[in-house]
């Protein structure tokens, strides 16, 4: 005895038929499509890859990078009471690269001279914005040339349809010359679509950038305040003693 459910009923038959043949004629049209374009569009379909693999690199890479405002006044708070300590552990707890640099900094306080203190920690933080913006060139050159590549290769494209309908003479087609100029329109859409997302992720990843190089900025100088400060008023301390000992 058959079973109802796995039977095809007559109504669904053509629907089966009408998808299974969409598909080879949809993969059929994208082929047709690359051929159409040509070698710029192939070159433009790596330079595709390379930049989805870059920003999804860089994606994960300033996934990390933001440290919590909350996270680093708890630093700021244990420095004003006088407990380096907690400092510390409060700076280990902030996501890298600004924590290790302020732990380096309240670690090392009290054995190396203030200037010191504060060329090694911009050295640092140059360092690591340096790593922060590994890449971005690569994807600004993309932006750049795909548009440029897709231009190109419809300036070859409407040439090639020119000169078949020059060679026709008086026999040329207008479907002819309709064709050739889609076929070479054709690189020009697809340099703009991998411009156009490169562009938005560059100005993005850039902008990351800029925010954490000046949260970095602010932060390190506000602790090197506050530790230039207590010391300042320890110095005093010690000054008005021995006054008062005299």
């Amino acid at each position: 005895m058959s079973d109802p459910l796995s039977s095809t009923s007559p109504e669904s038959a053509p629907l089966e038929t009408a998808q299974a043949a969409a598909s080879p004629e949809a993969a059929s049209s994208l082929l047709d499509m690359a051929g159409a374009g040509g070698p710029v569009l192939y070159l433009l379909a790596a330079l595709s890859v390379a930049a989805l693999g870059v920003m999804l690199a860089k994606l994960v890479q300033m996934r990390g990078v933001a440290p919590s405002r909350k996270s680093i006044q708890q630093v700021f708070r244990a420095v004003e009471a006088g407990e380096i300590d907690e400092g510390v552990k409060a700076a280990g707890k902030i996501k890298d690269p600004l924590g290790p640099i302020m732990k380096s900094v309240l670690e090392e306080a009290g054995s190396l001279p203030f200037a010191l203190l504060r060329e090694k920690a911009q050295l640092k933080a140059e360092a690591a914005l340096e790593v922060l913006r590994s890449h971005l060139r690569f994807l600004e050159v993309i932006a750049m040339l795909a548009p440029l590549l897709g231009l190109l290769g419809t300036v070859l494209g409407m040439i090639d349809a020119f000169h078949a309908l020059a060679s026709a003479g008086g026999r040329a087609d207008p479907s002819q010359l309709s064709g050739g100029i889609w076929e070479a329109l054709l690189t020009t859409a697809a340099g703009l679509g991998v411009a156009i997302p490169v562009t938005a992720a560059v100005n993005w990843f850039d902008r990351r950038g800029e925010r954490l190089a000046h949260v970095m900025e602010q932060s390190l100088t506000h602790l090197f305040l506050q530790l230039e400060l207590k010391e300042q008023a320890r110095h005093d301390g010690e000054r008005g003693f021995l006054k008062a000992a005299d």
